[in-house]
């Protein structure tokens, strides 16, 4: 977020709806990337003190979303599971 610093914290705001939530496997081959990294950045980005002025007013929901991925990380996914 260095944009805060070119522009100041009241040029920004969040989106609460959630853009792009698919599924992949647990390994994160889509993307490169998976829940678990998302979540632990989400929560990164929560306790990030220059962030606060942005984020503060939306805490509740992205950690409620943080958790829900960070759920989604630890449960295999049936389709690539082996039996």
């Amino acid at each position: 977020m260095q944009c805060l610093q070119q522009w100041g914290d009241e040029a920004f705001a969040l989106h609460l709806a959630v853009l792009m939530d698919y599924v992949q496997t647990t390994d994160g081959i889509i993307g490169q990337s998976h829940y678990g990294e998302w979540a632990q950045e989400l929560y990164r980005i929560c306790e990030t003190a220059k962030l606060q002025s942005v984020v503060q007013p939306y805490t509740t929901h992205l950690r409620s979303l943080a958790d829900r991925w960070q759920a989604k990380a630890l449960v295999p996914i049936k389709a690539f599971s082996v039996a």
